[in-house]
């Protein structure tokens, strides 16, 4: 959304927004246990098999806890050995609520492994929904950054850029002064076509801000008096924001954006965004984002995120198919 006015001034072509893949899309890890095991799954039937084994037979009646401990069943190997004297014998009624909890455990397991299945299949769909809006805010930015001298507003407020650029590297080579901790030069014309422009107000005067993908700058628009420019790199600063100490509808003063040096913590300069400080911060966090992510990372998200591992076509075929398991 911030970006969509600097889009409509260029009279660019904004890049599609990725439509969402339906969950029934992702592969599900889980074959129920009533396929892999009929018919009511594999925890269940060793459930059943430890009820059997302690129903009553026909030649010596009910097995006691001695008999059981000489068996090999499965769940029974971690339980102490019992002597007849330890404990009273089980009546009926006993023997069949244990018998039915024990069933009633085995099917609750199963459900569990199902859904932590099914949760697994939707945390791969969030994921991959954040990877391809990640790649999708890239490559909005790159369009505006890459329509330096086919577009003719973004070339023109890009040499406007420029120029302040130059200016204040000028002022700051006649004081002595560095205007980059740094020291390097400032970035060409053509990587500083503005992606977002909003009105501030600069202690008590009106001021423009530009953000660049690498740079921020501030020009002041005074009604008497010279204009003042300060800019600084991305790499090198993170915003910082105050709010007014008496903020009421009487007088509804935005929060102030601090830049701030990281290296010496100090404040370069500061101003109040009528767009308000949070979606500025956060839009200067993004590009930051962005510029360090690493090789892998750009690839990894210019291929549409998570889902080209599992062929994003066939899957979406066989679930409107109804192939895939229901959701």
């Amino acid at each position: 959304q911030l970006l969509q006015p600097t889009f409509l001034a260029y009279n660019l072509e904004r890049p599609a927004q990725p439509e969402a893949t339906p969950l029934a899309s992702y592969p599900l890890d889980f074959t129920p246990p009533e396929v892999s095991c009929p018919p009511w799954g594999l925890r269940v039937v060793e459930a059943l098999n430890i009820i059997a084994a302690k129903s009553p037979t026909a030649d010596s009646g009910f097995l006691n806890d001695l008999e059981l401990n000489s068996m090999n069943i499965p769940g029974n190997s971690d339980k102490p050995e019992l002597t007849n004297t330890d404990k009273k014998p089980k009546t009926e009624f006993q023997k069949a609520r244990e018998a039915a909890s024990m069933v009633l455990a085995a099917f609750m397991k199963q459900e569990d492994e199902e859904l932590s299945a099914r949760l697994g299949r939707k945390n791969l769909q969030v994921m991959d929904r954040l990877a391809k809006m990640q790649a999708h805010k890239r490559d909005m930015i790159i369009t505006i950054r890459d329509s330096y001298g086919t577009n003719v507003p973004a070339t023109k407020y890009a040499k406007r850029i420029h120029s302040h650029s130059l200016q204040i590297l000028r002022a700051a080579s006649d004081n002595d002064e560095t205007p980059l901790s740094s020291g390097e030069d400032f970035y060409p014309a053509s990587d500083q076509v503005p992606l977002l422009t909003c009105r501030s107000i600069s202690g008590k005067v009106p001021a423009t801000c530009f953000v660049t993908c690498h740079q921020i700058l501030l020009v002041t628009h005074p009604i008497l008096g010279e204009a003042q420019s300060f800019m600084a790199k991305l790499s090198e600063i993170f915003v910082q924001m105050s709010a007014p100490k008496a903020k009421s509808l009487l007088n509804p003063m935005p929060s102030t954006v601090n830049i701030i040096n990281k290296k010496d913590r100090k404040e370069l300069f500061s101003f109040r965004p009528l767009m308000g400080a949070r979606p500025l911060k956060e839009f200067v966090g993004l590009l930051s984002e962005i510029a360090s992510e690493s090789a892998e990372a750009l690839e990894f998200s210019s291929r549409g995120g998570l889902l080209h591992i599992f062929n994003e076509k066939d899957s979406v075929e066989k679930a409107a198919l109804g192939s895939n398991p229901s959701i």
